[in-house]
């Protein structure tokens, strides 16, 4: 939006308590042992992370409790399942569907669009800034040099993925991201061509 940005899902962390609900019922006693509340993570009993040789293998660990690829998690309750919402656009400037590889990047709190603040996983400090990417989001479409909502989303895409470069020296995680733009009424900014 021009002037604020929403959340239209939580996080799908051990900070969010209906998915620590839902992994510690399916858990049971397990629990105790898989969820680490204070680092956010959900971490393996007994697969180990290959370290090489200048270090002791560690625990694996999946810093989401909904993620694609994750199968060796599924066991311990991480889903693929999504999480399915209805957002009104009329008023929005882009719509932005990311992994955490672009929402970990910004630092700060984050809102989700029923009020309070989420915590991602990393020592229990916030790490998501939806605030930080929603400026970035408008920046990026203050210097989108097309018309066709396709080349402007294309453009708003490797905006984002060139800054997170730009401040990490390189990626440090898997991203993705999927930018939609709208036009001002809320519908895509330019339409679609017909599919061959």
């Amino acid at each position: 939006y021009r002037d604020r940005h929403t959340l239209p899902t939580p996080a799908h962390r051990l900070s969010n308590e209906a998915e620590l609900q839902r992994l510690s019922s399916l858990l049971g006693p397990q629990a105790q042992q898989c969820l680490d509340v204070s680092s956010g993570y959900v971490t393996h009993p007994t697969l180990l992370e290959d370290a090489g040789t200048q270090h002791t293998p560690q625990p694996r660990v999946c810093a989401n409790t909904r993620a694609f690829g994750d199968h060796d998690f599924a066991s311990l309750g991480v889903i693929a399942k999504p999480e399915m919402v209805c957002v009104d656009t009329r008023e929005a400037l882009a719509l932005i569907i990311a992994s955490d590889g672009l929402w970990d990047h910004f630092s700060g709190p984050m809102e989700p669009a029923g009020g309070g603040t989420m915590e991602s996983a990393g020592g229990g400090t916030d790490q998501t800034n939806a605030a930080g990417i929603a400026e970035k989001v408008r920046d990026c479409l203050a210097k989108a040099s097309s018309s066709s909502s396709l080349d402007v989303a294309q453009q708003v895409t490797d905006c984002l993925l060139d800054h997170i470069e730009a401040a990490n020296g390189g990626f440090v995680d898997d991203t993705t991201v999927v930018a939609v733009v709208f036009a001002e009424d809320g519908s895509l900014a330019s339409p679609l061509p017909p599919s061959q």
